[in-house]
């Protein structure tokens, strides 16, 4: 075990009114993504004479700040001040210790504007905290560490959604980020059989076809390996940054004698002897009757192990063609084995890398997880709205924000530039649709985190339905595990082109695309008819482009047939951008020269106006009686 202190929870801490608010808030926001069996604590502590605007469990103090605080930083993984930085840094300063074994802290101002991540922002995460609540509370994250700013990933926690371990002194890390914000790009070993997630690696970093590769590489390097490294390869080159992803099974079988010192011995020994990293553990499997050895509960704690499941005798007798096995272990036990057989069984479908080793009471065996090629990732359907960021929603903006890659027509992607560095992105041109909803459910079924986006909502013609249609085509998975789905809305072009306009879909309306490419002409003709001559707002969807003119001239020819020619018809390009033009004009002056695939037209029915030149649609309230 390392010695760094174990801390748990966060505390927000606020000492004003508004504060108080603001701290709940977070509270809540925090709270809400803990998972249901979590026992994460995270606590909101206030002044007491706001406990009237707290919750009924937030920890009231009295007094200054500074000893509350004091008693909170050895505690907390992450301390939040609603306070001023100035305060706030003036109060921790006399608590730093090591860089590495302090808490993060981040500041959030009173009025709730700025969300600035103080202290931890890469070794506790609370730059990506930052963020998180920056989202939440419709604030702005003010992110000032050198590589988060220039979109390279964070080293100090990569892979720590997969739960990797490092395996390296922090000069190492260092020398590595510095070399990488210089320009010069970590040349990165993974080794293909674990397949598993690593999509915090940036595509254009050189990767290496197996460790000696790495070996004399002058420039910085990254090796993700449960193998441990020759010294000669450590030394020979520039500065190497190791990660132990968690991929090694131990399967333990032990005398009701053995102590713990000879358990934890012999899997040391064995690991050593086979080249495999002990930080690399997952995974302690064994017997159902020794559950409670202290040797085995000793190990589970020494080498952080994730898992500790047990097994039936039967269970254990069952898995076919075990190595080496035992006719004593059968007979005083009821299965011919229990290390090899308890590591076959908790790698989940994984191979068997050491067979049974053993000592005077204990044996142990070595399998590789399989289930880390089987994890399913996550996809997020996401609309952006118009474009602008401060368009976005809260969930929208932290799922582009978590993936790993982000997919969307090119165009749509440079919107995001500011929030997506260009190594997450995956650019495709219009008429690749198929290809980018394809490549999105591949990547996600690799286990990757996966944001698809569209402008406006992505489930109004959009490439939500797309992506639901290849999942329905596919076979059922072989894990019997599906990735994760979330479709997250965002403001149609519908809805921004009405809100410029004032409010012209105060009544029913009807949208209706022009494009003839997916949707025969005589359909889209019987849509507008019947729009037409039920009195609904018309909003025309991909009104016409360079070459397809005449779908446009004969909607507007259908539309004119059943209303006024003074009826209202607004017309909005490129809604809150920069190019945005926004024309209100007539049913009757209204020509195909006025439009392009980037304009939502928006046709008034009998009860729409312009009101002061605005276009309202009369809904009417002021016909009511009594009035």
């Amino acid at each position: 075990m390392n010695g760094r202190r174990r801390r748990s929870g966060v505390a927000v801490v606020a000492v004003t009114r508004q504060g108080t608010r603001l701290g709940a808030q977070i509270v809540a926001t925090l709270r809400s993504s803990l998972d249901e069996d979590s026992d994460v604590e995270i606590a909101l502590h206030i002044k007491s004479q706001w406990a009237g605007d707290a919750p009924e469990d937030a920890v009231p103090f009295d007094g200054s700040l500074g000893p509350l605080l004091a008693d909170l930083f050895p505690q907390v993984e992450t301390l939040i001040s609603v306070l001023a930085v100035g305060a706030t840094v003036r109060l921790v300063a006399p608590l730093l210790g090591k860089k590495r074994d302090d808490p993060g802290v981040i500041c959030v101002d009173d009025a709730g504007q700025f969300v600035i991540p103080v202290l931890g922002g890469h070794q506790t995460d609370a730059n990506g905290l930052a963020q998180e609540i920056a989202d939440a509370i419709g604030a702005t994250a003010v992110v000032t560490t050198a590589s988060d700013a220039i979109g390279l990933p964070n080293l100090d926690r990569l892979g720590s959604v997969q739960q990797w371990r490092m395996d390296a002194l922090p000069e190492t890390v260092k020398q590595v980020s510095a070399a990488a914000l210089a320009g010069q790009l970590p040349t990165v070993y993974f080794p293909r059989e674990f397949q598993g997630p690593h999509a915090e690696l940036p595509e254009a970093w050189p990767r290496a076809d197996s460790l000696a590769a790495l070996r004399g590489v002058s420039g910085p390097r990254i090796a993700i390996t449960d193998r441990v490294l020759p010294d000669d390869l450590v030394s020979d080159g520039g500065p190497l940054l190791v990660y132990r992803p968690r991929t090694l099974v131990l399967g333990i079988g032990c005398s009701t004698d053995a102590t713990p010192d000879d358990v934890e011995s012999l899997a040391r020994r064995t690991l050593s002897a086979a080249g495999l990293a002990w930080g690399s553990v997952h995974t302690v499997a064994t017997i159902d009757r020794r559950l409670d050895h202290p040797a085995l509960v000793r190990l589970v704690w020494q080498a952080d192990a994730a898992y500790f499941p047990v097994f039936t005798p039967e269970q254990l007798a069952a898995v076919p063609d075990v190595p080496t096995p035992s006719a004593e272990v059968e007979r005083h036990v009821g299965t011919p084995g229990v290390a090899e057989p308890a590591a076959i069984l908790a790698s989940q479908g994984g191979v068997l890398l050491v067979p049974k080793q053993k000592s005077a009471t204990a044996t142990v065996a070595v399998a590789r997880r399989g289930s880390i090629a089987l994890e399913p990732g996550a996809l997020w359907l996401v609309g952006i709205g118009p474009g602008p960021l401060d368009l976005i929603a809260p969930r929208a903006s932290r799922a582009i924000r978590s993936a790993d890659i982000v997919i969307g027509y090119r165009g749509y992607l440079e919107l995001l530039s500011e929030i997506v560095s260009e190594s997450r992105m995956r650019p495709y041109d219009l008429g690749q649709e198929h290809e980018r909803a394809a490549a999105a459910i591949r990547l996600a079924q690799q286990g990757r985190q996966v944001a698809v986006v569209s402008s406006g909502d992505i489930g109004v013609y959009g490439m939500a339905g797309l992506v639901f249609e290849l999942l329905h085509e596919q076979p059922p998975s072989p894990a019997g595990e599906d990735i994760s789905v979330e479709v997250i809305p965002g403001i149609t072009a519908a809805s921004s082109a009405n809100a410029l306009l004032g409010a012209p879909l105060m009544l029913d309306f009807a949208a209706i695309s022009l494009s003839d490419l997916l949707v025969p002409w005589d359909g889209i003709r019987r849509r507008l008819e019947a729009a037409a001559q039920g009195d609904l707002v018309v909003v025309l969807y991909n009104p016409a482009s360079a070459r397809r003119r005449q779908p446009f001239e004969d909607a507007v020819a259908i539309l004119r047939e059943h209303r006024a020619p003074e009826t209202p018809v607004g017309l909005v390009r490129d809604a809150y951008r920069d190019e945005e033009n926004v024309t209100v004009t007539t049913l009757a002056e209204l020509t195909v020269d006025d439009v392009d695939m980037r304009t939502v037209v928006v046709v008034g029915c009998s009860r729409t106006e312009l009101l002061d030149g605005v276009m309202v649609t009369r809904r009417g309230y002021l016909e009511r009686p009594g009035r």
